[in-house]
Order: structure tokens, then sequence, then C-alpha cells
């Protein structure tokens, strides 16, 4: 009994390190393929993934074996996700069951990186999992994390660049670090490098020749980009395709438009709120304590400029907040030492025990307001309608062809020489054709679409010409071909 509580001890908060990740493990697990639901992004991730398993293409099929010839434009999550994804079906199977868990190795592998490194960085064990506690309590990290997309993946990546640029001695593998990042999820983590630039300028230490290390270092990644995505390296009409995209990647309204409109907004986001307060207790804190700011200096740096930076990006968007999850997650990480360099400058604790006490005090409430939004106030939408509309279409005969109009989280389930699909995504051309306008002889023997779907109301005189409707399922019409 004795050696239990000595061992308990000495090693509770690595303890509390393995209840947190089986705490993630069991939460997920329970509702792995349904909550957050499988969704339109996530779907053309997938189908991506699948596709390259097979063909070694990073493009959807749109019609029987025909891709949609729009691939690099389809690299808003990009290979260090799909192409091990990819890896990941080749030696488990295809599936959205191994697709979850496969983003669920990613999680997990996030969290210990989170633990290994920043213990070492502030030097306290109690301050990564305190760090941890806010992190596996905050919705948007399940709801971002358990998707197939490249937020957490690149927020792994951006971590060891971080860890690699400030040890001063591997600037160069960090920035192999930072690009694998960049590419994960280049919505997100292309700020990251003027972050990282201004934050080494700042240190005012060989800034030119450790710049010229980072970015070498994004070469490598940059080049793997461009075989896996662009087929044609040499079309200038690609390039200029991709940077048309890039330039607008929200369609043709303007960034002042959303500016306008997300500012409009801003108190209406209980989020935006939430780590406006917990950044401003950072800024007070390195203000505060001026050795916290020193020690750490180079880490602050990057935080605050890639934050301001994440802000902008979130404001010209339209108002997605998944672009604030990097932000969020480094405003954890350094919250816990903030917090508790506050604390110390509270003149009536004396002793460090009450200090602490107060610290994890602070921290609990935060734990517990997010536990509570986590359960009952989160967008973490359940839905299984997917996995039904699969069930319906795998109960046909397998010679049907079906069209899927705009519904890639169920056409990426279904295998290639049998569907017909169109998808519209914001700042994207139409992939596809939509399967309603081909010849007589050539409709699929399904049609699958939300009845709001605006290129199933173009096509009407089609559907009731000859099609019957035969099935809704979750809010999508399922229509058969009616031989004539």
């Amino acid at each position: 009994m004795d050696y239990f509580k000595t061992f308990t001890k000495k090693h509770a908060v690595r303890l509390i390190f393995l209840v947190l990740i089986l705490w993630v493990l069991i939460f997920s697990l329970f509702y792995l393929t349904t909550k957050p639901k499988f969704w339109l992004d996530e779907g053309v991730n997938v189908e991506l993934a699948r596709n390259f398993s097979w063909s070694g293409k990073l493009d959807v099929i749109v019609k029987p074996d025909i891709f949609s010839g729009y691939q690099p434009l389809l690299q808003a999550t990009g290979y260090p996700v799909t192409v091990l994804l990819a890896l990941f079906f080749k030696i488990f199977g295809f599936g959205l069951v191994q697709a979850r868990l496969f983003m669920l190795i990613w999680i997990v592998l996030l969290l210990f990186i989170v633990f290994h490194l920043f213990k070492k960085i502030f030097d306290k064990e109690y301050y990564a999992v305190l760090s941890l506690l806010l992190i596996v309590t905050f919705a948007p990290f399940f709801a971002n994390g358990r998707c197939v997309m490249g937020e957490i993946p690149g927020f792994l990546f951006l971590l060891l660049g971080l860890y690699f640029l400030w040890s001063r001695r591997y600037i160069f593998l960090s920035g192999i670090f930072f690009g694998l990042a960049v590419v994960a999820k280049p919505s997100i983590y292309l700020i990251s490098i003027p972050a990282a630039l201004v934050a080494m300028y700042l240190e005012k230490n060989r800034f030119w020749v450790r710049s010229f290390k980072l970015l070498a270092g994004l070469v490598g990644p940059a080049i793997i980009w461009v075989i896996l995505a662009m087929p044609d390296p040499f079309s200038n009409a690609a390039w200029h395709q991709l940077i048309n995209y890039y330039e607008k990647p929200f369609g043709q309204t303007s960034a002042f438009q959303y500016i306008t409109q997300n500012i409009a907004i801003f108190w209406h986001h209980t989020t935006i709120i939430y780590f406006f307060i917990l950044f401003a207790i950072i800024i007070v804190a390195i203000i505060k304590e001026k050795n916290l700011y020193q020690r750490y200096k180079n880490f602050f740096n990057f935080l605050i400029f890639y934050c301001f930076l994440s802000f902008i990006y979130f404001l010209k968007s339209p108002g997605w907040l998944r672009y604030l999850i990097a932000a969020q997650l480094l405003i954890f990480i350094a919250l816990p030492p903030c917090l508790k360099a506050i604390v110390n400058k509270i003149k009536f604790l004396k002793s460090e025990r009450t200090k602490v006490i107060l610290l994890c005090g602070i921290i609990s409430v935060l734990v517990a307001l997010q536990l509570y939004n986590l359960f009952y106030s989160s967008d973490l939408f359940i839905s299984s309608t997917p996995q039904k509309i699969l069930e319906f279409i795998q109960k046909q005969p397998s010679n049907k062809t079906i069209g899927f109009i705009n519904l890639p989280s169920v056409a990426s389930l279904v295998s290639a020489e049998r569907k017909f699909q169109t998808i519209e995504m914001m700042g994207l051309p139409i992939l596809g054709e939509n399967p309603l306008v081909v010849e007589r002889n050539r409709l699929p023997d399904l049609i699958i679409a939300d009845p709001r779907e605006k290129l199933l109301g173009e096509r009407q005189d089609v559907i009731r010409k000859y099609y019957l409707l035969s099935d809704s399922i979750g809010g999508y019409d399922i229509y058969s071909l009616v031989n004539q």
C-alpha cells in the first residue's frame, strides 16, 4: 500500500496524462463516425485518399473511372494527411471507420507531443497537463480533430517546427516541419512562416542565416506537393488557375464584405470573446512578468504575431471559426505559465502550494465551462445519414449506377465504377457535370440529392419524366430511374 502511494505521488502528473489520453479515446470511439457528422469537405479528402491508394492521383471521380481534372485545387487538406491515409487504407482496408481511426492516431500523437515538448520548454510537467486539460475538453478540438482534415496534423508539425526552431541547432529540420504544416492545411498554416520570421527577427540572433536555413527547409515539402498535386507542373494554365483560386478562396465575395460582416456579428461569437479574454491574460502576464517574457520570448513573439494574422484571416473568411483552431491551441499551451505568473503577483499569497492550488482552481473552472459546452451546447452535430444512405445503396444490385449531386460524404464511400457526381464548393469551379444532363441512355439508375439542392432543381423536368422518388433518408431524396 505504501509503495502504491509513493508510486502515485511520484508519477501523478504522468498518470493524469494517461487518464486524459484514455478519456480522449473513450469519448472519440463512442461517436467515432457520427459525431461530428461526416461532411462535404471531409468526404472529398477521403475520396482523394481512396483514389490515391489505387490510382496514385489526388483527385475525385466525377464519372465512372473519370477524374475531375482539378487536382491542384483540391489540396485544401494536403498530402501529409491524404497520402498517409491512402497508405492506411492499403494496410487496413477502406472505410469511414478506418478514416476516423487514422485521425484519432493523429490526435493522440499530438497530445504526446504537447506533453513531452512543453514540459521541457516550461520546465514543469503540471503546466503541460493543465494545457492538455484545456485542449481535451475543447469542443472544436474534437470537431476538427476527428474529421479527415489537416488542422490537427498541421498543428502537430507546427509544434515540432517551433521546438526545433528554437533549439538553434536544427533550423533546417524546423523548416521541413513548418513546410509540412503548410501543405497539410495551407489556409491555416501558411501564415506561420511570416510569424516565425518576425519572431526570429525580434530575437536578433543571426537572422539572415537562420532565415535562409528555415526557408531552405520548406523547399522539400513544397517540391513533394508539386509532384503529387500538379499532374503537369510546367503548365502555365494550371499555375494560373491555382493562383486565381488562392487570390479568391471564398468565391467572388470581397474580403471587405466579409470583414464588415464578421465585425458586425463579432460579439455574438462567444468562442472569440472567450479567447480574447485568454489572450489578454497572456499579454498582461508577459507585460507584468518580464522574466517570463525574456525566458520564452521567441515562443510568445510567434504566438502573438500568429494569433494576429490568424484573426485577420478569419475576418476575411465567411466567418469560419476553424481558421482559428491553431491560435486557440497555442493560447491553451501558453495559458498555464502565464496564469501562474499573474498569481505570483498576488501579494497575500505567501506559499508556493497556495499559488499552485489557485492556478489549478482557475484552470478547473475553465475546464468545467468547456465540458459543459462540449456536452450541451457545442456544434458537434451527430448524424449517421451518410452511413444509412450507403446501406441503402449496398442493398441495390451491384451493377446499378448512382448520381450524386453535391454529396461527396456519401459518394466517397462508393466505388469509382458506379458513380457520377457533381460537387459545388466555395471558390472552386463546379466539379463534374450534373448527372441529370447526360443522354437518356446514360442516366444513372439512382439520383441522390438534398431536395433543396439548386442543381437538382434546375433539372426537375428530367426528374419528373424519368425518375420516381423511392426513399428519403436524413433529408436526402433518392430517385430511381423508371424503365421506359
